[in-house]
């Protein structure tokens, strides 16, 4: 008994944290418009700290795991921030290497599935459209 109550706990652990879509309270007002067509697309930011060395930072975007999944870009930058306009519902992970004062560099990698977020309103669920996902590539200050 005690073992299946285990079993019944640790799934309910597992699909708590295992949800495909985020969900919010709507905030509804008098120019509330509810969005029943859940997006195809939506925006990844890429979040980029300068380089400590003044050298360009090395992005990559992979579809899928770093370590194995699909090279989507990849480029050297000054700039902190970059945009794409990807598929939603797909896992995106991103490396930014970065050549540190020293001269060693340093590789920071992030990853997040893409999901659509919807809040529901009277039984319905009402996407929205303009909701964003950023991934921080950003350096901690490192001594």
């Amino acid at each position: 008994m005690k073992t299946l109550i285990h079993i019944f706990l640790f799934i309910g652990i597992i699909s708590l944290f295992s949800c495909n879509t985020k969900v919010t309270e709507c905030n509804i007002t008098t120019n509330f418009i509810c969005y029943t067509a859940k997006p195809s697309h939506m925006i990844l930011n890429l979040v980029i700290s300068k380089s400590p060395s003044n050298e360009p930072v090395r992005v990559k975007l992979y579809l899928g795991d770093a370590d194995t999944g699909e090279l989507i870009d990849q480029f050297t930058t000054f700039n902190t921030h970059k945009s794409y306009y990807l598929q939603e519902g797909e896992k995106y992970s991103v490396t930014a290497e970065y050549t540190l004062a020293n001269s060693k560099t340093l590789l920071v990698v992030n990853a997040d599935n893409l999901k659509a977020i919807y809040c529901e309103s009277d039984d319905t669920k009402c996407y929205d459209w303009d909701y964003q996902e950023s991934l921080d590539l950003t350096l901690i200050d490192i001594e």
